[in-house]
């Protein structure tokens, strides 16, 4: 179990903050602020077989204070609890990039799995944008843009993931504008995208 958390942060079920309300999905989330950072809910299943919620927190606190990159001292835990047969715990980051560096400093590879929140201009800068369709809505029905039409959306902002950072299970990705395009297969509401990818494949999502 800790092992599991320990390399992915594995997430069943999570809440998304959405406006002054709250609204409850039946998978990961995570959440992008307007400034940046990164809010990451997580619940898994736990027991007492699974060991104590002390040393889930000191395990996790543990990964937190080995972390060296850019924003160690805001990366935090805010909470871990206990709900019925789950352990709740709720992850904060500064940035995308320190996200992104945490997660894949868990991983004993040199294969880096990418997670980008930027300009469209800025992931063409860096490489980040290959030959891609992507659909209005993440409709394949809809209207569609390729990669000389992003293009022409410099000032644009583009998530890009892979969901090897989630380990392949199901995530609800909360942006800070509302969603234009996105990849085939993503289900689209207004800032929300729910993805269901296994590992290895990129996820593109252009806001409005």
């Amino acid at each position: 179990m800790y092992r599991k958390i320990a390399v992915s942060l594995l997430i069943c079920l999570g809440i998304l903050m959405a406006g002054c309300g709250e609204a409850k999905v039946n998978n990961t989330t995570l959440s992008i602020s307007s400034k940046g950072g990164v809010t990451q809910n997580i619940i898994e299943p736990f027991s007492a077989e699974d060991g104590s919620l002390d040393e889930l927190k000191s395990m996790v606190l543990s990964e937190i204070a080995g972390f060296a990159g850019e924003g160690k001292e805001a990366i935090s835990l805010k909470k871990i609890e206990q709900q019925e047969a789950n352990v709740h715990l709720l992850m904060t980051y500064p940035s995308v990039e320190s996200f992104s560096a945490f997660e894949n400093g868990k991983v004993d590879s040199s294969d880096l799995a990418t997670c980008f929140y930027g300009t469209v201009e800025q992931a063409f800068q860096d490489g980040l944008v290959g030959n891609v369709t992507l659909y209005e809505d993440g409709d394949q029905t809809k209207s569609f843009i390729n990669t000389d039409t992003l293009k022409t959306r410099g000032d644009s902002h583009v998530f890009i993931f892979d969901n090897a950072l989630n380990n392949s299970l199901p995530i609800t990705i909360s942006l800070p504008h509302k969603i234009a395009y996105a990849t085939e297969g993503i289900k689209v509401d207004g800032k929300n995208a729910y993805i269901e990818k296994e590992a290895g494949t990129l996820i593109m999502i252009v806001t409005k």
